[in-house]
């Protein structure tokens, strides 16, 4: 099926100068006889011709958007002959495995192009599930390069699932193709290959036209399994063993010519879904959305993706997404051209009123960032007010009246946002193991640890977070499994062997290292469930591992047992490397033999507090931006006169200062004055106030000082404010901005990850701070509506002992 809104275009098009050109000429036919007179007729239709073609040259914006939940249909439909669908057994042995939110990320995408990105909705090309085939793939494209002209800009994205296929002509190493896979696949249809596509995107710059390219899916198909899978299917099929037709590769790749491509994970990761609001959505689709929505007008693509990636290094599956194109691509706006109406919010238009309850459906969700609490005004009559009532669809949400008349809105009246309310970030859910069996005897199982802990024939792992482990023993179930990259062995009986695991690990054909996982005490288990209720909003307990953001372990050390939270991506047999998460991999370890149980599960449950709150902070979305403050947070490096930005590497003992810079065509439309505070957080999620003084408050640290003069550089202190010092890993930087001050800038310093910290008792009487002070203590953040003169923004790098350093 060929969308006819990518039509659309070129034939409104060809219609105008057709149209134009026969009026000139009929005037001139009924008004004039000289041939003089007809020819200054042809040159007004030539004009006409090349005035049109000059708007078209301007930038007109296509999309074409396809996403594919489906693809193992109901095997009971029937065929347009009668007969059942069947399953077609292929020779390569594939599973069609159904996704789950892939239409949810193209409709995102599309309400944002639409209110944000100024695209006209028929320029807009949707291809759902069975319409998107392979045949029905490739005819849309063709449309969209068929009507492509100079200037346009044309965005393609796909979710779905991603392949490979072998291509024994292939000059890659590994004989395969990256492929996305049609609709259609499971009747027979080949994958589209990496190379086809860029046969057409080659097609599209040779037609002048901008291609930004987003692919929300996965790469490749060897990735070892998960140790512990979270019920989630990763939008990845095994690769296609049948070898395809040789294909010549692109002389040139698209990326070199200009185009901008943005992955959703590198080739050996998996591309991960996500649960938010009840909704099921691409992890990096996800993140790439929030990005765009609170995004400052003509935003560069690479200040995009990068807060695309400091986002989804919160989500529970690590994977790193992929950014390519040119440097004039990579800094310049991610589709080529400014939004429409670069200082105006997005508006949401009414589509449906209920005078019975006074109520009515908007057309703007999630995707736009509404949330529940918002409070919108009437663009034609700002008498009328709106408040969100719910808004868990990516495409439209429903409100009531707050002030005004229902009377007075017709459907199709625009409203505009002036109050915002922060999206709950959801609580971090933390998987508690089934306590261990006290009839099957604690001791037994102590006696059974120590034996392997002190054998010669193993390398004892006992921080996983921070050492490469080979083997996990665990106990799942009624069973104990012992499990390496590539097989998962259940043991026998239900007490713990050490003879038996020992004889296992015998034909290992390096050293083992084994980390052993020791489920809780009984009564531990009691006092962590019944400290759940003190944390319920921030942090849950859950017996489901498959949902689980962090899992409670327990080790063993010098005959002693202790627990930590470790996060549940720890354990990716696949994982890029140790320490590289934003948030802290593990809380410390607690010892009910050396604090007691009651102390132990008071601290777990206090780090579990402070876990959510670190998460809170990484995922803490601004309101949706029209650049009132242009500046960006970078760190200054006076010795060497240079910056330092996000995916840095800083090194022990470098001295930093605190830098605002902005574009100089970003400062054009002027600048607000805004408060503005910096602080850090380590990898232990500590907190760290560094500007201002958080003795001295609200002390010269409105910027800009003179709306007059705009600089493009503002040092916010003389003086060398911090070093680079322990602990290393990964430090996030935030940069906040509120038009009113803070009262108690305090409330952005914390302690971090096993260290104590009372309760701050502080009134806070601003909104901004209320807010903050209800996510961190609450996790209700939702319930506060806070003025829309505000915004963060946050930075990670990476800090080093200086011996490491490169």
């Amino acid at each position: 099926m060929v969308p006819r809104s990518i039509r659309h275009g070129k034939d409104t098009l060809a219609r105008r100068i057709f149209l134009v050109g026969m009026l000139i000429l009929w005037i001139e036919a009924h008004t004039c006889s000289e041939a003089g007179l007809m020819a200054a007729a042809m040159q007004e239709i030539a004009s006409a011709v090349d005035s049109t073609s000059a708007q078209a040259r301007a930038g007109t914006k296509r999309a074409l958007l396809v996403g594919i939940n489906v693809y193992q249909p109901d095997l009971n439909k029937r065929d347009e002959s009668g007969g059942v669908l069947k399953l077609r057994q292929r020779r390569d042995g594939r599973v069609f495995t159904n996704l789950h939110g892939p239409l949810n990320d193209i409709e995102a995408m599309r309400q944002l192009l639409i209110a944000r990105y100024g695209f006209e909705q028929t320029n807009i090309g949707m291809l759902r599930n069975e319409e998107a085939t392979r045949n029905g793939i490739f005819a849309a494209l063709e449309d969209l390069i068929d009507v492509s002209d100079t200037g346009d800009v044309a965005v393609f994205m796909f979710a779905g699932h991603g392949s490979q296929v072998l291509n024994r002509h292939s000059a890659e190493h590994d004989r395969k193709d990256e492929s996305i896979v049609p609709a259609d696949a499971y009747k027979g249809a080949r994958d589209i290959r990496d190379k086809e596509l860029a046969v057409l995107f080659n097609r599209l710059l040779d037609k002048g036209a901008l291609p930004t390219l987003i692919f929300d899916c996965c790469h490749s198909g060897s990735m070892s399994r998960e140790v512990f899978s979270d019920g989630l299917t990763p939008r990845a099929l095994e690769p296609a063993v049948e070898s395809v037709p040789w294909l010549p590769p692109p002389s040139v790749n698209p990326v070199d010519r200009g185009a901008l491509t943005l992955s959703a994970s590198q080739d050996y990761q998996y591309a991960w879904p996500l649960i938010e609001n009840g909704q099921a959505q691409g992890a990096f689709a996800s993140a790439l959305i929030k990005s765009l929505r609170s995004s400052k007008p003509g935003e560069s693509a690479q200040n995009i993706f990068l807060r695309t990636h400091a986002l989804m290094q919160t989500y529970r599956h690590q994977q790193e997404p992929v950014l390519e194109g040119l440097p004039e691509r990579r800094l310049g706006p991610l589709f080529g051209t400014e939004p429409a109406g670069s200082n105006h919010r997005p508006l949401v238009a009414a589509t449906s009123i209920s005078t019975a309850n006074e109520s009515l459906t908007i057309q703007g969700g999630l995707a736009l960032g509404l949330n529940k609490g918002c409070v919108l005004r009437m663009v034609r009559d700002s008498s009328v007010m709106l408040r969100v009532t719910d808004a868990r669809h990516p495409a439209f949400s429903t409100a009531r009246v707050q002030r005004g008349e229902i009377g007075r809105i017709t459907v199709g009246d625009l409203f505009e946002i002036v109050r915002w309310t922060v999206a709950n970030t959801g609580s971090i859910r933390i998987w508690l193991p089934a306590a261990y069996p006290e009839e099957l005897g604690t001791k037994t199982l102590g006696k059974e640890i120590r034996a392997l802990q002190y054998s010669r024939r193993l390398q004892w792992i006992t921080d996983p977070a921070r050492q490469l482990f080979t083997h996990l023993l665990y106990r799942d179930d009624e069973s104990w499994i012992l499990s390496d990259k590539q097989r998962r062995i259940v043991l026998a009986g239900d007490t713990l062997s050490a003879a038996r695991v020992l004889k296992e690990l015998s034909d290992s054909p390096i050293e083992p290292r084994l980390f052993a996982i020791l489920p809780p005490a009984k009564v531990l288990y009691q006092q962590l469930f019944k400290a759940a209720n003190a944390i319920t909003g921030l942090a849950e307990f859950t017996s489901h591992r498959d949902e689980a953001d962090y899992h409670l372990l327990g080790r063993s050390q010098n005959d002693t047992i202790a627990y930590a939270l470790l996060q549940a991506g720890v354990f990716s047999w696949n994982r890029p490397g140790q320490g590289t998460a934003i948030l802290p991999r593990r809380s410390a370890w607690v010892s009910p033999d050396t604090v007691g149980v009651n102390e132990c599960s008071r601290l777990l449950s206090a780090d579990a507090r402070r876990l959510a709150a670190a998460r809170m902070w990484l995922r803490l979305e601004s309101p949706p931006s029209s650049g009132e403050f242009p500046y960006q947070l970078a760190l200054y490096d006076r010795l060497k006169g240079t910056r330092r930005g996000a995916r840095s590497t800083v090194e022990e003992g470098e001295r930093f200062q605190l830098l605002l810079h902005a574009d100089r065509k970003a400062l054009r439309n002027g600048c607000e004055q805004r408060f503005v505070y910096v602080f850090a957080m380590d990898s232990h999620g500590k907190r760290t106030l560094l500007f201002p003084n958080s003795m001295i408050g609200n002390v010269e640290n409105r910027f800009p000082v003179d709306n007059n003069n705009l600089p493009q550089k503002i040092l916010l202190s003389g003086r060398e404010l911090f070093k680079v010092a322990p602990p290393f890993g990964m430090d996030t930087f935030f940069l906040l901005t509120s038009r009113e001050a803070l009262v108690y800038p305090g409330i952005l310093d914390s302690k971090g990850i096993g260290e104590r910290e009372p309760r701050a008792s502080a009134d806070f009487i601003d909104p901004l701070s209320a807010m903050f002070e209800a996510s961190l203590h609450s996790g209700r953040s939702a319930l506060a509506t806070v003025p829309l003169s505000w915004s963060i923004d946050r930075f990670s790098v990476t800090s080093v002992p200086k011996q490491n350093a490169k």
